[in-house]
């Protein structure tokens, strides 16, 4: 079923390239070095420092429906209540940790895994009445239409990247499409990041195998006891850690921002993908 699904969406990208004549010629070199990349690009999860410590303390990332929180809209609308969330390649802002989960993850028998190319939440909100999907029926069959399993939904990532952006690096820094997708949702709000970023699901968990994480950053200096322990914790078992933050500026160290993790994440990202072309 997954494999069906996608070659029709593969179809539609192609189709989607035969309008653009000038492009066609350069294509083939452009999705080999897109697949190169980031096709093996990481999961990344962004997070509280306390939530980090509740996610160490039981080895494991948890849904809302199994932490016992209301469920939200777009979650009863295409029935993703019990999943745990995360970006292709794609560091959200506004969060003080990060989790970089290497791809191999998604080959946990434990767990199922799928994929959409857009934020299921600000697509519900922003964008799924004004293509004309007005009741909830709609938007479940849309959305699943658009959702592949793993790992069937990399080949789709690379083949949508290499359509719709100028390169990878545009897609993982949040830059802009160069075109847009076939089915006109990132036209819908350019200006709206999360439309052009695959959000990937977990259910009914995404376990935490130290083997399977790439990096976790942190933001320095700690300063919660616990937070401390939990580092020492994840490096005694093999964990990489960054640390973000302290930066001077003039005479004066600044604390570490949410900003300053979503620069440092992207940066790590993108010299990543740069090295598997390489």
């Amino acid at each position: 079923m997954s494999e069906e699904k996608l070659r029709l969406l593969l179809n539609k990208l192609q189709a989607s390239r035969q309008t653009r004549k000038e492009f066609l010629d350069d294509y083939p070199v452009q999705l080999m070095t897109v697949r190169e990349q980031i096709g093996d690009v990481p999961l990344i999860h962004g997070t509280s420092p306390q939530n980090l410590i509740n996610i160490w303390n039981v080895k494991a990332l948890r849904s809302r429906e199994q932490l016992g929180k209301a469920e939200l809209d777009h979650q009863r609308c295409f029935n993703t209540y019990g999943a745990v969330y995360a970006s292709v390649g794609v560091m959200y802002p506004q969060r003080q940790v990060a989790i970089a989960f290497s791809p191999s993850i998604e080959e946990d028998v434990d767990m199922r895994v799928d994929a959409s190319p857009w934020d299921t939440g600000s697509f519900y909100k922003q964008v799924a009445s004004s293509i004309g999907l007005k009741t909830e029926e709609d938007r479940l069959t849309f959305f699943r239409e658009h959702t592949l399993d793993a790992p069937e939904y990399r080949e789709y990532l690379v083949d949508y990247v290499a359509t719709c952006f100028q390169s990878a690096e545009d897609y993982l820094r949040h830059g802009d499409y160069k075109y847009p997708d076939p089915a006109g949702v990132m036209a819908v709000n350019p200006n709206n990041s999360f439309l052009r970023v695959f959000e990937v699901r977990s259910y009914p968990q995404l376990n935490l195998r130290p083997e399977k994480i790439e990096v976790v950053f942190l933001p320095s200096p700690i300063s919660s006891r616990e937070l401390l322990q939990v580092a020492s914790e994840m490096r005694s078992a093999g964990i990489n850690i960054e640390y973000y933050g302290q930066r001077r500026t003039g005479q004066r160290e600044t604390n570490a921002t949410s900003a300053d993790l979503q620069s440092d994440v992207t940066d790590w990202i993108c010299k990543r993908a740069m090295q598997r072309a390489i």
